[in-house]
């Protein structure tokens, strides 16, 4: 997600095995983001309180395959595409 302009929210000591959470590349709308992945598959959620509308939280518990998290960032480097 870093290479697509994504930067961690998470301090690298305390990235969690279970939720990625990032801010959004400069002009990268929220809400367009997250339905344009949705129209792929791909469901990932809005930050919450003062990140809200500038970030979005990717889950990945569970048994999350390799194909799974390209799936993700294939989407999400589409969905990048689809609303420069």
């Amino acid at each position: 997600m870093s290479e697509l302009g994504f930067e961690s929210l998470t301090d690298p000591a305390c990235l969690a095995p279970t939720l990625s959470v990032l801010a959004l590349p400069d002009g990268v709308d929220d809400t367009a983001l997250r339905a344009a992945m949705a129209e792929r598959g791909v469901v990932i959620a809005g930050c919450l309180g003062p990140w809200a509308g500038r970030g979005i939280r990717i889950g990945h518990m569970g048994t999350v395959t390799e194909s799974e998290a390209a799936r993700t960032i294939d989407a999400a480097a589409a969905a990048l595409g689809a609303h420069a």
